[in-house]
């Protein structure tokens, strides 16, 4: 009797974030950071990518999940989009930034 076992890669499972922007109008969070609430099969080794910038400030990736985001001024509520490439197959999540509490403009 012959068996076969076969062995497919799973794609990440990414679960929305929201993270606060810092008043000082740069919010830095550190690893694991956007990734601490996904689901990323192929764990280190997956590649992550900014698909969709923010509107209203810049976001560059910090390896293992962390970011280091600049507002603009005034800061604005504000989102982006990543990617996990994992083993060839690819997933995007969201990350929501609410402006700092005070602030009035909520345009996204």
């Amino acid at each position: 009797m012959l068996h076969f076992l076969f062995c497919f890669a799973a794609p990440a499972i990414l679960t929305p974030d929201t993270i606060q922007q810092d008043p000082s109008g740069v919010t830095v969070v550190l690893p694991p950071g956007i990734l601490a609430n996904d689901a990323i099969p192929c764990g280190t080794e997956a590649n992550v990518t900014v698909v969709t910038p923010p509107r209203y400030g810049s976001v560059v990736l910090i390896p293992g999940g962390g970011f280091n985001y600049t507002s603009s001024i005034p800061p604005k509520e504000d989102s982006w989009e990543y990617q996990v490439e994992c083993d060839g197959i690819k997933s995007r999540g969201v990350v929501k930034m609410p402006a700092p509490p005070g602030e009035v403009d909520k345009t996204v």
